[in-house]
């Protein structure tokens, strides 16, 4: 067996060695950051694993300059080595320390840039303690065990055949087929692409590499760590919440308010303390309408405040471990502070109060005014009135309370106008009134008279609601004298005769003739719907004339002529008839003089004269072939035969008629065919 391969399996199988070499490299990085040692350790494997490592096969590994503290491998296959005679002293392991060390510093300085020393004896720039490696053994088979390295660990079984399964197990130096050791001692993984040439697998474990483990035990540590932390903040929040619960104890809790006042966080000697500071300097300030500033000083009404059990019973009564609600909610407590003070001289200072004592004028609600024109809306007046009763009872209600202040503006102390310029049922009232106003009414009777909003204006009554009433009195005055003026029935108008003669005619039946309760009952509804239109007033039946002028009978008309006991039939201002009559006899049954019409035809006809009921008889009868009636008491037309003297000229005053006018069958006639109702008859002297 030769040496070189007894060496080279001591080198390459013996755990124990190169774990004691990576435990003494280890000792020198103690001072490096964990995270940056791992990454050296890291560095150095993957290094290790690509160096100089060639020709690995089946038959055998061939490992060309790989150099190890002196020891040299060449062309050796594995199935030449040999352990017999092996002599351990003959292995130079601070030559091989050394040649590990170094590339290790070749490593680390490259990756950071720092200089250290490594195994071989040398020290590390680290502040730790200097580590030697010694590379003797005990070799001495009379100590009954195995050979030892200079740490004392005991080493593997140096012959080929020491193995029950004839194979070495895992090594922390370089093996044969390539695998590599890094800076921990741990072997790196196999390289897949390659294989040992050894004839039965290893029984032994891998080792764990010790980043790994600082890795495992950092995590374990964080775990514990962050329970631990856990534990430590909900036993500081327990114990926190304990204490405020213990400090709430004998102070008021977070938002309480008593009477209004906050009392938070204070204790009962600390509220007491304020309220007595209170009451001695309180005064509360009432600010006007108009901004100006009255005081009621508390030492003005006797106000004082004695110290009373009560509150230290509302400090029994709050639990302590609701401090952490009352941050969120405001408790409001209402109780009987024993303060005091004069209720008569609380009376007269308000009575004082230059507020009180100011005259006040009250507001002017907006309201509906006439221009002259249309109906508007006048617009408020705000006033300096203020309702009194509220506040003194706002002032009774902020002393108890030790309030500091009232605003009467805020509180809205003010009376207001109760009717304001934007109120919708206000503008609802001047749309109906201007509706009255709005109306247009013209009567036609021979000239346009205007019914406007000048003249209703004077006719609405509109109460404080603004409700119109028409005032139908003033209209039925004015529909009076508008029906009298332009009435024409039984007025005097002029006359002329076909002869020429100028006369007057007054009296009678005929004419314009005017319905005043009618008329009056016509404008008013018009004037309730705003109307804009052209009507005629309401006229008595039959009481419409011929046309609007002075002779409102028109151009076809009867007329007699009394003086000259003459008729005549006029059609469109031409006598297409005419003939002599007898009218009544003067002094006992005259012919009525005035403007009249036909009330109707009859032929035959016998007239009777009064009625007398005793006898159930009439005075007198007449028969008659045409009767033309022009009053219904027995006034007309008509044939008289017993008339045997004539007609016309002075006859009437020895044979005059009852009334009537009288004329030949003839002429009674011929009247009757070209006549008709309603034909006007002007009667005249």
């Amino acid at each position: 067996m030769s040496e070189k391969n007894t060496r080279d399996d001591y080198f390459l199988d013996d755990d124990d060695f190169v774990g004691e070499i990576n435990e003494s490299i280890e000792d020198y990085f103690l001072d490096i950051d964990e995270d940056k040692r791992d990454d050296i350790d890291d560095e150095i494997e993957s290094r290790i694993e690509n160096s100089k490592i060639e020709n690995i096969s089946e038959e055998g590994i061939d490992v060309e300059d790989s150099s190890l503290g002196g020891i040299t491998v060449e062309d050796n296959k594995t199935e030449d080595i040999q352990t017999d005679n092996i002599n351990i002293e003959d292995i130079n392991m601070e030559e091989i320390i050394e040649g590990i060390g170094q590339k290790e510093q070749e490593i680390a300085e490259e990756e950071f840039g720092k200089s250290f020393q490594t195994a071989g004896g040398a020290t590390m720039n680290t502040g730790k303690r200097k580590t030697p490696v010694s590379s003797k053994t005990n070799s001495n088979p009379a100590k009954g065990g195995p050979h030892r390295s200079a740490s004392g660990r005991p080493k593997g079984n140096r012959s080929g055949t020491g193995h029950a399964n004839g194979s070495r197990g895992n090594s922390n130096g370089k093996r044969p087929n390539g695998n590599s050791v890094n800076g921990n001692g741990n072997r790196s993984h196999r390289n897949s692409t390659k294989t040992t040439s050894r004839s039965a697998p290893t029984n032994r474990s891998r080792n764990v590499s010790p980043s790994h483990r600082r890795r495992s035990q950092k995590k374990k540590t964080n775990m514990k760590a962050v329970g631990i932390l856990t534990v430590s903040v909900l036993v500081l929040l327990f114990v926190g919440y304990v204490a405020v619960s213990i400090y709430f104890t004998n102070h008021f809790l977070f938002n309480t308010r008593i009477n209004g006042q906050d009392f938070s966080r204070k204790t009962v000697a600390e509220a007491q303390a304020e309220l007595i500071g209170q009451v001695d300097d309180y005064q509360l300030t009432i600010i006007t309408l108009g901004g100006d500033v009255n005081v009621i000083r508390g030492a003005d009404i006797g106000m004082r405040y004695e110290e009373s059990a009560e509150i230290y019973e509302l400090m029994r009564e709050q639990s302590g471990f609701n401090w952490l609600s009352s941050l969120f909610n405001t408790i409001n407590i209402e109780v009987d502070f024993p303060l005091t003070f004069s209720e008569v001289a609380l009376e007269q200072a308000i009575q004082k109060l230059p507020v009180m004592t100011e005259e006040q004028i009250m507001p002017t609600s907006a309201h509906v005014v006439f221009d002259g024109t249309v109906f508007t809306i006048a617009p408020e007046v705000p006033g300096t009135a203020f309702d009194e009763e509220r506040l003194v009872n706002a002032i009774n209600y902020a002393i108890p309370a030790m309030q500091e202040s009232i605003d009467m503006q805020a509180l809205n102390l003010q009376i207001h106008p109760e009717v304001s310029s934007d109120s919708p049922d206000l503008a609802a009232k001047v749309t109906s009134l201007n509706r009255y106003l709005s109306a247009v009414i013209t009567f036609d009777v021979g000239e346009q008279v205007v019914v406007d909003g000048s003249l209703i204006i004077q006719w609405m009554e509109i109460d404080d609601n603004y409700n119109v009433t028409l005032l139908e009195e003033p209209i039925y005055e004015w529909v009076t004298e508008f029906g009298n003026r332009h009435s024409t029935r039984e007025s005097t108008r002029p006359v002329t005769t076909p002869r020429g003669r100028q006369s007057q005619v007054s009296g009678g039946t005929y004419g314009w003739w005017i319905n005043h309760a009618g008329t009056t009952e016509l404008l008013i509804n018009q004037i309730r719907q705003g109307a804009v239109t052209t009507i005629e007033p309401v006229y008595f039946i039959n009481g419409r004339a011929a046309e609007f002028s002075p002779n409102d009978w028109g151009s076809t008309f009867i007329q007699v002529d009394l003086t000259e006991q003459h008729m005549w039939y006029i059609v469109n201002g031409q006598v297409v008839f005419e003939t002599p009559v007898i009218t009544g006899l003067p002094g006992r049954s005259p012919t009525p003089e005035g403007v009249y019409y036909i009330i109707y035809m009859a032929s035959p006809a016998v007239l009777r004269g009064p009625h007398d009921p005793e006898t159930d008889t009439y005075e007198w009868e007449s028969d008659v072939s045409y009767w033309m009636p022009i009053t219904w008491g027995g006034i007309g037309f008509h044939d008289a035969t017993w008339q045997t003297q004539g007609f016309g000229g002075d006859l009437y005053r020895t044979l005059g008629s009852r009334g009537c006018i009288n004329m030949s069958l003839e002429a009674a006639r011929e009247l009757f065919g070209l006549i008709s109702e309603f034909t006007p008859v002007v009667i005249h002297y």
